[in-house]
């Protein structure tokens, strides 16, 4: 049952049950706020993503479809990068380096 953005089990519990969440693994734009809908930041699935990058981001990319010019950089579980270069990570596994999460979009 879905309370309030919450999911309530309601059961009798015995030894051995399990719960398995599936979260949908896809990429999408979430913006700051509905005053500033062309400052975006990326979300891959319940993930927050960051840009790598020491200054202010601007992506020209559909941000409809961003799985069609962001994609998974080979080898690497978590990282993305953008047709124009510009890579993301998991704000979780950022370490020294700079970031920025909102992006400007068209």
């Amino acid at each position: 049952m879905l309370t309030n953005g919450h999911v309530i089990v309601k059961r009798t519990w015995r030894s051995g049950d399990r719960v398995k969440v599936t979260f949908p693994q896809s990429l999408r734009f979430e913006a700051i706020d509905a005053q500033t809908p062309n400052r975006c930041a990326l979300v891959y699935g319940p993930v927050l993503l960051v840009a790598l990058a020491d200054k202010d981001v601007e992506l020209t990319g559909d941000r409809a479809h961003p799985e069609a010019w962001i994609h998974r950089v080979r080898g690497s579980a978590s990282d993305f990068v953008t047709d124009e270069g510009v890579r993301f990570r998991p704000l979780n596994q950022v370490q020294s380096e700079s970031y920025t999460t909102y992006c400007r979009l068209p």
